[in-house]
């Protein structure tokens, strides 16, 4: 995560979510926008090429009061979400996980 340049200053936290390519150093990024903060996204990978197929985490929109997961395509993190799913009321900051092959 990170702060935009836009971004003002007194308002709190990350409003985008970076990816980069270590190897290549290539940085693909989606800013969720001033009325955002975004929280920590995981990589989830499938279980035969360990390759990144999605980017998944949560934000919390300040304005509507809610927290927002979002699911991106990890190849086009700039194209923004291609899933969201929205609570009606906002939850603690601090969402952490990891995504385990199923059985």
């Amino acid at each position: 995560i990170e702060r935009s340049a836009e971004r003002a200053i007194d308002t709190p936290g990350y409003d985008a979510v970076v990816a980069l390519d270590v190897e290549s150093g290539k940085s693909d990024r989606y800013a969720y926008g001033d009325d955002w903060l975004a929280e920590e996204h995981l990589l989830v990978t499938t279980t035969s090429d360990r390759v990144a197929h999605w980017i998944v985490g949560t934000a919390l929109d300040l304005q509507a009061k809610r927290t927002v997961l979002s699911v991106f395509d990890a190849s086009d993190l700039r194209g923004g979400p291609v899933a969201q799913a929205a609570l009606p009321y906002e939850l603690p900051l601090g969402l952490h996980g990891a995504f385990l092959n199923a059985l």
